[in-house]
C-alpha cells in the first residue's frame, strides 16, 4: 500500500449532515407543547388542591409547613416550587382564567418568572435584602444559642464582625441601640 492508497482509505466526510433545522424544532415543539399544557395544568391542579385543605399561600401555619414539606418529599419537587404552584392556583379563578390572562405564557418556567416578577414588583425596594439578612442575623443567633464555645478562635473575629455590622446599620439605616452589656447584666 502507498502513500496514496493510505490517505483515500482514511479520508472521512467531516461535514455535519444537512437539516433542516426549522423542521426539526417545528417537530420537537409539537412534541413538547403537549407536555407544557398537561405539566401546567397539573402544577395549577396541585396549587388548587393544597390551597383548599391548607388555606391561601399567604397564611402561615405551622402545620401546613410540615404536610408542604411532606408533600415535597414524597412527590420530589423542591419545596419552593410547591409554594409556587399554591401562589399560581391563588392568582387565576380557574386554569383557563390563566390562559385568557396570560396567553404567552406557556412553560412552568415562564409561569415561575411571572409568579416572581409580580411578587417582587409588590415589595418595597430593598425588602429582600432587609430578609435576607434577618434570617441570617437569626440563623446566626440559633447557632451561638446552641453550642458555639466562647474558647472557639473565631470569637474575636466574630465580635468585630458583629461590631462592623452595627456599624454600618447604624450609618445605613440609621439603626440605634441601647447599650447592650448594661442590659444583659440588668437581667
Amino acid at each position: 500500500m502507498n502513500d496514496s492508497e493510505v490517505s483515500n482509505s482514511t479520508d472521512i466526510d467531516l461535514q455535519a449532515p444537512s437539516i433542516d433545522e426549522d423542521a426539526l424544532l417545528k417537530e420537537l415543539q409539537a412534541l413538547w407543547q403537549p407536555h407544557h399544557e398537561q405539566s401546567l395544568r397539573v402544577r395549577y391542579q396541585t396549587g388548587q388542591v393544597l390551597n383548599e385543605r391548607l388555606g391561601t399561600p399567604e397564611k402561615r401555619q405551622p402545620y401546613g409547613q410540615t404536610i408542604i414539606q411532606r408533600v415535597a418529599t414524597e412527590l420530589k419537587i423542591d419545596k419552593s416550587d410547591i409554594s409556587r404552584m399554591r401562589r399560581f392556583a391563588a392568582k387565576y379563578e380557574s386554569f383557563e382564567d390563566f390562559h385568557t390572562s396570560e396567553p404567552t405564557v406557556k412553560t412552568w418556567t415562564e409561569v415561575r418568572t411571572l409568579l416572581t416578577n409580580k411578587k417582587s414588583s409588590e415589595r418595597t425596594p430593598g425588602s429582600r435584602a432587609i430578609y435576607g439578612v434577618l434570617r441570617s442575623v437569626q440563623s446566626s443567633t440559633n447557632t451561638i444559642r446552641n453550642g458555639l464555645q466562647s474558647t472557639d478562635s473565631n470569637v474575636k473575629k466574630l465580635r468585630e464582625a458583629l461590631n462592623e455590622l452595627y456599624q454600618v446599620a447604624h450609618t445605613e439605616l440609621d439603626f440605634q441601640m441601647e447599650n447592650l452589656e448594661t442590659r444583659v447584666e440588668n437581667e
